[in-house]
């Protein structure tokens, strides 16, 4: 999604949410919300660094699929996780 998208749908402009992302603006939490809603995120998800982001799709995505697993499986991804 451009930020042109963003803005739009946060009725506010693509270059304020440059200025925004660059911290070169203030923002309201309307702003934060909507920009959140915009993005299918929750609002404190736009400050975690980029590796804690990444680790939270991670974790979301295997989460079910743990769930759904057979014991054997599950062993192995035991093994897999302890060998690190």
């Amino acid at each position: 999604m451009t930020q042109d998208e963003v803005g739009e749908k946060v009725d506010v402009t693509g270059k304020y949410i440059s200025h925004i992302e660059r911290g070169q603006a203030n923002f309201s939490l309307d702003v934060l919300f909507g920009v959140a809603a915009a993005l299918g995120v929750e609002p404190y998800e736009l400050f975690l660094s980029p590796k804690v982001r990444q680790a939270d799709v991670l974790r979301k995505a295997i989460g079910p699929l743990l769930r759904a697993a057979d014991p054997e499986s599950l062993q192995m991804v035991l093994a897999l996780l302890e060998r690190r």
